[in-house]
């Protein structure tokens, strides 16, 4: 596999370029180019890239081969999240309290793949993909359920092992024990998970809660049928909680009955368990990424990729452009637009008559030449300007990428397609006068030729022409070019506001840099074309002069300057979403487009170290994630300071590498410009705790 980039004309309208970050399924994972590659600026060329071998023959001069390098900090993780920061991002749903709330949630943005994309992937990894647990296992209740857990986790970390950890404060405090099976699940450590919930349970037997917990984290060790027993138990008993981030509880529990029916191999009876469970809670893209793989497993790999792409994101935005396609949406769906900043280009005043045309051309060529060089020496900033990834973490560096892309594509929005559609159509009406008054006027010279040959007759022919024809065309050219200035201005307005707001949601100071400068070279770019154009225009009237009309009229082309490019950056005075959760082993926090995950020196009676000796319990399966669900512990109406009633929380989407792959949060649709639309901090007590398995992994 390998990257061939070659060097193509840069145009106004390219789709190539719309492509900043190359993209392939590669093992079920996307992978990036190097940034360097795309980013690549040349005076009039870009780079496209195309994943293949390089053509056979090919000249060194005319592409660049470039062997495929991975970025290996996004490995396994979805190529295009973003956190959605500010008071446009997320979707709205309302509480049954009757208060708004709105999800925030990283995978909105995500890059979702045509069906046929995700059909040929799933018959491709079928076996994989279905994988079960061991034959032959036979239904158990409750108590022999637990028995066989307790007795799987003495034979990986010892007799005692559940003991010490249950002599610590897991033992006294089902709260602890929740913090310790989060923070194990977020540092790849199910056993501990595993063994910690079992705790809980003894601490707590009637929380329904902790059965169902322990039972995702069961089935991912390859223990299905245990985890029936345990969600059958569990459907017995009553939460004294509200539900987390306001989930629907069956359909949770629906889903994690049908993630053990998958791993015993019986798919056909998943199906309208996660049917129902889609039905009830739409959030619960688990349920519709588990449905996928009991499709696939049941050999219906057409609906199981219409399945697939519908669990991809966390909310359902409505998407644009062609279905056949990788989907588009709106990105005012997800970002917060709302503190873009709007550019004025150039001032131009258009010569009406031939004898200002005349006097204007030196003008209109200095300003083109001037105009020029500045887009040039824009062009020539943004090499120095690459982001670096060193030190990020892998959902900051593609949420980066992914607000850069977008940054950079002209048509990124419904206005913006219809925008740029005008302004691509006012372009062509001036090129095709100009070409029209080049073959009117060469069609008068060869009939005047012909009819008088290379005379002063001739000579005359031709004057007598021109001076009636060229008022007439530069008539009919004054209009258009106005109507071309217009749909400029308007397309650069739109999107000014749009690429600078995009840029409100980027902190790091060389990303949103870069966003600025790419931003004011687009802008002048597109400037300099139309200046470009009318200069043609103008210098080509000008040769009348002496021939179709006798004088020139001082006029100018620029009267005014335009203003550059510029961008809030992203705070939490400005919208940027943000949560901070302490598990006490890890932290997670979520600010913006950064996202961290740091390890912390654990309080010495956690637990945490207990929880260590089960280290050696490793996940049953190649595939696999889990969400952990974070909602209000006491009886209060907020979540660490974030307020949304019963339905604030937050969640984290892990794989079984500990791999982040999806972070979100609900909080109250209303947006108070002073904290930010939504903010928690809180540690992992102070919250309870849900978890829902997926048998793949989020970023596939």
């Amino acid at each position: 596999m390998a990257i061939w980039c070659e060097t193509i004309s840069r145009e106004l309208y390219s789709e190539e370029f719309r492509a900043l970050v190359i993209r392939t399924f590669l093992h079920k994972k996307h992978e990036i180019l190097p940034a360097e590659a795309y980013r690549l600026h040349k005076t009039g060329w870009i780079l496209r890239c195309r994943i293949h071998q390089p053509p056979p023959g090919a000249s060194p001069g005319r592409g660049v081969y470039m062997g495929w390098s991975r970025v290996t900090a996004v490995a396994g993780m979805t190529l295009i999240v973003a956190l959605a920061c500010g008071p446009s991002g997320g979707v709205t749903t309302s509480s049954r309290g009757g208060s708004a709330t709105r999800v925030w949630a990283f995978s909105d943005a995500k890059l979702v793949q045509p069906a046929s994309a995700y059909a040929d992937y799933l018959a491709a990894h079928r076996d994989e993909i279905c994988q079960t647990a061991e034959t032959g296992s036979k239904e158990m209740q409750l108590p022999q359920a637990l028995s066989s857990l307790e007795g799987a986790l003495a034979s990986a970390a010892g007799p005692n092992a559940l003991k010490q950890l249950a002599n610590t404060k897991v033992g006294k405090s089902a709260a602890q024990a929740e913090t310790v099976a989060a923070a194990e699940i977020v540092t790849a450590n199910p056993g501990g998970s595993l063994a910690a919930l079992l705790i809980a349970h003894n601490d707590e037997p009637k929380e329904a809660r902790h059965l169902e917990n322990a039972a995702v984290v069961a089935i991912s060790l390859g223990y299905p049928q245990e985890a029936l027993a345990l969600l059958t138990a569990a459907k017995g008993l009553s939460e004294g909680r509200s539900a987390e981030m306001g989930i629907d509880r069956a359909a949770r529990m629906l889903n994690n009955q049908a993630y053990a029916l998958i791993r015993l191999g019986r798919w056909s009876e998943a199906v309208p368990l996660l049917k129902s469970a889609i039905g009830r809670e739409p959030l619960l893209n688990e349920a519709q990424r588990n449905l996928a793989v009991a499709l696939t497993c049941l050999g219906n790999t057409q609906a199981a990729a219409l399945a697939q792409r519908a669990g991809e994101r966390r909310n359902h935005l409505k998407d644009i452009g062609d279905p056949a396609q990788a989907q588009r949406f709106d990105p005012a769906q997800v970002y917060d637009l709302s503190q873009g900043q709007r550019v004025q280009l150039p001032q131009l005043t258009y010569p009406t008559t031939l004898d200002q045309a005349a006097g204007a051309a030196p003008k209109f060529e200095s300003d083109y030449n001037k105009r020029t060089s500045e887009t040039a020496a824009l062009s020539s900033q943004l090499p120095s300007l690459v982001w670096s990834s060193a030190g990020k973490s892998p959902l900051t560096t593609i949420r980066t990428l992914q607000i850069e892309s977008l940054s950079a594509n002209l048509q990124a929005t419904p206005e913006l397609m219809q925008l740029s559609a005008s302004l691509k159509t006012n372009l062509q009406t001036l090129d095709d006068l100009t070409k029209n008054w080049g073959t009117d006027s060469n069609n008068a010279i060869a009939d005047c030729d012909n009819r008088f040959g290379n005379s002063s007759a001739g000579l005359d022919c031709y004057k007598k022409w021109c001076s009636g024809a060229q008022p007439v065309a530069h008539r009919g050219w004054l209009p258009a070019v106005k109507a071309a200035d217009k749909a400029l201005r308007a397309w650069s307005d739109a999107y000014s506001h749009f690429a600078s707001g995009l840029a409100s949601n980027i902190k790091d100071p060389v990303a949103h840099q870069w966003m600025l400068v790419d931003e004011q070279y687009w802008l002048k770019l597109n400037y300099t074309l139309l200046l470009g154009s009318a200069k043609t225009w103008v210098t080509v009237m000008a040769l009348g002069k002496g021939i179709c009309f006798d004088q020139a009229t001082d006029a100018p082309a620029e009267t005014k300057d335009g203003t550059a490019a510029s961008a809030h950056s992203c705070t939490n005075l400005i919208g940027g979403t943000s949560f901070a959760v302490n598990l006490e082993v890890v932290s997670v926090s979520v600010s913006c487009e950064e996202v961290g995950v740091e390890a912390d020196a654990p309080l010495a009676e956690g637990g945490f170290a207990e929880a260590g000796l089960f280290a050696s319990t490793s996940y049953k399966f190649k595939d696999g994630s889990t969400t952990l669900f974070a909602g209000t512990y006491a009886k209060t109406n907020e979540i660490g300071g974030l307020s949304a009633g019963a339905k604030a929380g937050l969640y984290m989407t892990v794989d079984q590498s500990g791999n982040m792959q999806d972070v979100g949060m609900r909080g109250e649709a209303s947006i108070d410009q002073e904290h930010g639309p939504g903010s928690a901090s809180f540690s992992g007590p102070e919250a309870s705790w849900s978890f829902v398995g997926a048998a793949d992994s989020a970023g596939g």
